[in-house]
C-alpha cells in the first residue's frame, strides 16, 4: 500500500512538472515582414510567401490600406485547425498561404477590410 501510494505522488509530481514547462508562456509566436502589396487581398512576405487574406474582396480602397498599414510591417497569422489551409501552411510546399492576417499591435487585418 506504501509503494502504491508512493508511485502516485512520483506520478503527481511528474504530471505537473510536465505541465508547467508547457504553458502559453513557451508558446513563440513569428512574425514576417510584408514585403509588398499584390492587391486588395494579396500581400507578399520577405521569405517569398504570398498571403491571401481570407474573406477580403480585392478592390482599391483594400489595397490603399494595405498600403499605408501594412507595407514594411510584420504580421502573424491565424488559422482555422480544421481548415485545408492549416494543413497547407504546416507543409509549407506552397508558397501561397491562406490565412488571417494580425499585426503586431493586434489588429486583424481581414476584420478590417471585410466587406
Amino acid at each position: 500500500m506504501i509503494r502504491l501510494k508512493i508511485r502516485f505522488i512520483y506520478l503527481v509530481i511528474y504530471l505537473a512538472a510536465a505541465f508547467c514547462s508547457c504553458g502559453p508562456r513557451n508558446l513563440q509566436i513569428d512574425y514576417f515582414p510584408v514585403d509588398e502589396v499584390l492587391n486588395g487581398s494579396q500581400v507578399k512576405l520577405r521569405n517569398g510567401y504570398i498571403v491571401n487574406l481570407l474573406g477580403v474582396s480585392d478592390g482599391p480602397e483594400a489595397k490603399d490600406y494595405l498600403d499605408k498599414n501594412v507595407l514594411n510591417k510584420k504580421i502573424r497569422f491565424a488559422f482555422d485547425s480544421h481548415s485545408p489551409f492549416y494543413k497547407l501552411f504546416k507543409n509549407a510546399k506552397s508558397k501561397s498561404i491562406y490565412a488571417y492576417a494580425i499585426m503586431e499591435d493586434g489588429v486583424c487585418i481581414n476584420s478590417v477590410l471585410a466587406p
